[in-house]
């Protein structure tokens, strides 16, 4: 899981400088965040995907659909809970940052699973078990 984390902060870091660019451009900060979050989920796929779960085999295709379908439901979680703590505080402009952390720290627990277990999960051959990736562990 650190490298999931240290991914997901990076994710986080590229989501609030482009929640932040986007926002000072003018556009609504709702359509800032959903342009913000498109972008990071692109540069978190290819992180997880060459060093997080770097030993998880499959069809790229396959494995990106996956994890884009994992992202939106906790993109779901994630933009919900942004929506919310801005609405409660009014926060349309000034201080982002924070619903941005309330909504991420919410859909910690969604992205985590189902990467792990769907998005980067070990493939079973016909007539094999699956692997487990060194995420997983190994048992010997």
């Amino acid at each position: 899981m650190p490298h999931f984390l240290v991914v997901g902060g990076t994710g986080f870091a590229v989501d609030a400088a482009l929640l932040y660019l986007f926002a000072g451009f003018g556009l609504h900060f709702l359509l800032a965040r959903l342009l913000s979050f498109l972008v990071a989920v692109m540069i978190t796929f290819w992180l997880n995907k060459t060093w997080t779960f770097a030993d998880a085999e499959g069809l790229l295709l396959r494995r990106s659909a996956l994890y884009l379908a994992v992202q939106l439901a906790g993109g779901a979680v994630n933009l919900g809970g942004f929506w919310i703590v801005a609405a409660a505080f009014d926060l349309r402009g000034g201080l982002l940052i924070v619903p941005l952390i309330a909504g991420s720290a919410a859909a910690i627990a969604v992205t985590y699973s189902g990467s792990r277990f769907l998005a980067f999960r070990p493939l079973a051959s016909p007539g094999k078990p699956p692997k487990p990736t060194a995420s997983q562990g190994r048992r010997g």
